[in-house]
């Protein structure tokens, strides 16, 4: 498939519910222009809690990176969970790879739209004991998830497609939302593109401002494309039998 760029986010390369497979899978199949990680494609926490980095991030890597071997780029907006790469934007890392805390990107429908991970608006990682927290919510996020896992595991059996818990474990955030479209609105755009809440989602009119967000490859997989005819589309990723459907 090929298109003018592609827009993920909260891949979380390390954590153990990634979906590496599909993604690897997703990745080897595309084309693009332009490829715009919003955000989250490694996830240094979860090094600090002792998981492992895998043999497939590094062939995720590898794909990644051949983007840019003729004229593509790749756009990475660090998040919250590999902020460790602020301190490579002062570095050259080849002409056609940037490293950002946001972007702005023209896109070919003429329209302007701020590309964020937009945790800088989640009033939950701003607590003072957020530390704290985090470890517990994670460890009850991590349940849902095996949950989620062996639920969809009975509901492949029974031949019925795969239903994703993140809508559930996310409800947020109307709140989010607003103030992200708030923030691409002072930039003078007329769009937001961002991810950190892991529910892909469009909003054509929000405060006057188009709203997209990329999802996840934790539950939802899934991503967001420009068509070379210069419309977006939210995207799910479904991959039955080692094989897209």
């Amino acid at each position: 498939m090929k298109v003018q760029s592609l827009f993920i986010s909260d891949i979380h390369l390390g954590y153990p519910h990634c979906k590496t497979d599909k993604f690897l899978a997703f990745i080897e199949e595309i084309e693009c222009e332009n490829l715009f990680v919003v955000g989250d494609l490694i996830d240094a926490c979860a090094f600090h809690e002792g998981y492992l980095w895998k043999n497939d991030n590094n062939a995720i890597v590898e794909k990644i990176l051949r983007f840019t071997r003729g004229a593509g780029k790749i756009y990475y907006i660090w998040g919250n969970h590999d902020d460790f790469l602020c301190k490579w934007k002062k570095f050259a890392l080849g002409k056609n790879i940037e490293i950002n805390r946001r972007k702005i990107y023209k896109a070919l429908n003429g329209k302007k739209y701020l590309l964020i991970h937009g945790d800088q608006f989640d009033g939950f990682i701003r607590l003072k004991f957020f530390s704290v927290l985090q470890k517990f919510s994670n460890l009850l996020y991590d349940g849902a998830l095996e949950i989620n896992r062996i639920v969809n595991k009975l509901i492949r059996k029974l031949g019925w497609r795969e239903k994703y818990m993140s809508i559930f474990l996310n409800p947020k955030l109307n709140n989010f939302q607003a103030l992200t479209t708030q923030e691409a609105k002072r930039y003078k755009c007329e769009g937001v593109i961002c991810g950190h809440i892991h529910h892909p989602k469009h909003y054509e009119n929000i405060n006057n401002i188009e709203y997209f967000n990329c999802g996840d490859w934790i539950s939802s997989c899934s991503y967001i494309v420009e068509n070379l005819d210069g419309t977006f589309n939210v995207k799910k990723f479904y991959w039955e039998n080692k094989k897209k459907v």
